[in-house]
């Protein structure tokens, strides 16, 4: 599948598009989700996520930071008035 390329990719398109046809029929539907992650340090270095940085880099995607709880707590409500 990685390697279609041309004819072969639209081919592969065709058929993905065929199967979301026949799952899901012409309906459009969405997951309203809220990951609320309350910071971005991290000590595992297990490459999971793309925006954690550990405690020896500093400048790494801006600086660190540790959500309070009434942040966490406004997140929260936003995210249910979202519909989460």
């Amino acid at each position: 599948l990685f390697r279609a390329r041309g004819a072969d990719f639209d081919t592969v398109l065709a058929a993905a598009d065929a199967v979301r046809e026949h799952v899901n029929g012409g309906e459009v539907t969405w997951v309203v989700n809220r990951n609320i992650n309350y910071t971005n340090l991290c000590e595992y270095g297990c490459t999971f996520c793309a925006f954690s940085k550990g405690s020896k880099a500093e400048d790494l995607r801006g600086p660190s930071y540790l959500l309070d709880d009434d942040e966490i707590s406004r997140r929260v409500r936003e995210a249910v008035d979202a519909g989460a």
